[in-house]
């Protein structure tokens, strides 16, 4: 059995690249299969690339933004490919058992071949009158919502999800005023599996 990592990173939105590659790193940092110092360096490296692509994302408009998140972008997926090689190496090691190739991938936050996104649902996210309280809104039928945020908006860590709405909208209140925060949507419909979207980011007001 030899594990084959494609992460169809050209097909992914820069929302999931930035979704995609904090989950990397989270699960990546301090795992005790990934303590090599050369992984542990293309980690950090990894989140750097991360991070700055993020803030190029939302840096103001300039005549020169469409370029600079076409850099950004093309540097966070060169590092993310090569810490899915140095994955995809330590898989494969020929003393592991076949049953421990798959493990060790999945603990990576990654999957042995390529997920093809499927059509999702749009949502926005606006600031009410209310201070610190904001207003989601989602698009398409669905039976259900399910909503979440987050306060870390590179690795996405402690997010918390909140009421599941049987409207296509909802308010969070209670939010950090002037603090930029992640929000996600996910559809929930009856017999089918949906994803997460977003995230959208959003500064409080």
């Amino acid at each position: 059995m030899k594990i084959q990592i494609n992460l169809g990173l050209s097909l992914k939105t820069n929302s999931e690249i930035l979704v995609d590659g904090g989950q990397y790193v989270t699960c990546m940092n301090l795992n005790p299969y990934f303590l090599a110092a050369a992984i542990v360096a293309q980690v950090a490296t990894t989140k750097a690339a991360i991070i700055a692509f993020h803030a190029v994302l939302n840096a103001p408009t300039s005549d020169t933004k469409t370029d600079d998140i076409k850099v950004a972008r093309d540097v966070a997926e060169r590092e993310i490919t090569a810490l899915a090689l140095m994955v995809q190496t330590v898989a494969n090691d020929a003393s592991l058992p076949d049953i421990q190739r798959p493990v060790i991938v999945a603990s990576a936050g990654m999957q042995d071949k390529v997920k093809t996104p499927r059509g999702k649902q749009k949502f926005t996210a606006h600031n009410t009158v209310i201070s610190g309280t904001t207003h989601l809104t989602a698009q398409g039928k669905a039976d259900a919502n399910d909503w979440a945020y987050s306060l870390d908006t590179v690795g996405f860590t402690n997010r918390v999800v909140v009421d599941t709405t049987t409207a296509a909208h909802t308010d969070i209140p209670g939010l950090p005023v002037g603090t930029e925060v992640a929000f996600f949507h996910k559809a929930v419909i009856a017999g089918v599996t949906t994803a997460w979207e977003g995230p959208i980011f959003l500064k409080i007001a």
